[in-house]
């Protein structure tokens, strides 16, 4: 398994990390991947750690804190050998983020309370703007506080979009960032975040990687979601581009492989051909794709020329969402 070293941390980062938005089952409203039974869970998060996936990543509004419960659940015994990141703020996907002091303080506790650990590795804001710290007056400092006190060993923010990065990146020197980034989503890429970060030391952690499944190949705009499943309401034209683009980007990435590959391999590897990501954060929901994933890292990388190719693609038509 490919490790690339945070800085900051003892511990190395498995390339192909696991995040836990999906093994949180369903919440409310389609903002979910749908339910998934604890049985199928605990052997999803088990085959990713015997896998070799060190780095796991959850939020407490995965599952309504069911996903830090789970991987709480799993990874106690390993704690030692995993970097273990949740994030705060965001708590409730209908009443909104709360980045007050007050409310991070009580999140954080929770769920350090849930994760059966006294501390994480990273903590990350989730998806703010960078005019909440102008709002929260005192956010900095509780940022710093939860080092200084142990409940955090590093402080990280995962951004809606790209765009949010560079002004949050001067309200608070974070030290990860995670972002959108696949085959089909390259705005951290052509912005020049991915090289400010690489420049800075900023770790980069590259979340739907495979596009929300459509760069697996696997699913299409014919496929049929369950009505928990957030892919069940976006409109069908979305759809439609993701999968015409995911097949366009198979096809290019398919020639600059020096293996024969799955398309989910070839999405994961594609990420990791810039310096600056320091792991990609898959999504498994079954055992077979714990191990499908994790053995991604485990092959050669794409060849470089991969990337100047995917980039012209999509300078020559969007797939970015629209809603």
């Amino acid at each position: 398994m490919l490790d690339r070293r945070i800085q900051g941390l003892d511990k190395n980062c498995s390339a192909t990390g696991f995040g836990a938005w999906g093994i949180g089952g369903a919440t409310p409203g389609g903002t979910s991947y749908g339910d998934i039974d604890e049985d199928t869970a605990q052997a999803t998060i088990s085959a990713a750690f015997s896998a070799g996936m060190r780095f796991f990543d959850t939020a407490p509004v995965y599952g309504y804190g069911q996903s830090e419960t789970r991987l709480g659940k799993a990874l106690a015994a390993h704690r030692k050998q995993i970097i273990l990141a949740t994030k705060g703020g965001l708590y409730d996907y209908d009443k909104g983020a709360d980045f007050s002091v007050a409310s991070l303080d009580e999140g954080l506790d929770a769920s350090l309370k849930r994760l059966a650990t006294p501390h994480v590795d990273l903590y990350q804001l989730h998806n703010p703007t960078a005019d909440v710290f102008s709002r929260e007056t005192c956010l900095a400092g509780f940022l710093d506080q939860i080092k200084a006190d142990g409940r955090a060993s590093l402080i990280g923010v995962s951004v809606k979009s790209p765009s949010d990065a560079f002004a949050l990146l001067k309200a608070y020197p974070f030290e990860t960032i995670q972002l959108n980034f696949n085959m089909l989503d390259l705005r951290a890429l052509t912005s020049g975040l991915l090289d400010h970060c690489a420049e800075k030391g900023i770790a980069v952690l590259a979340r739907t990687p495979l596009c929300f499944g459509f760069l697996s190949l696997k699913v299409d705009e014919n496929t049929t979601f369950a009505k928990a499943d957030h892919r069940a309401h976006w409109p069908r034209e979305q759809l439609a581009l993701w999968a015409s683009g995911a097949q366009q980007a198979q096809n290019i990435a398919a020639r600059h492989d020096p293996i024969t590959a799955s398309p989910a391999a070839r999405a994961l590897r594609f990420c990791l051909l810039h310096k600056a990501v320091k792991s990609v954060l898959t999504g498994p929901m079954t055992p077979a794709e714990a191990l499908e994933n994790a053995a991604a890292c485990a092959m050669p990388p794409l060849e470089t020329t991969c990337l100047k190719e995917i980039s012209q693609l999509n300078a020559s038509r969007s797939f970015l969402s629209k809603r």
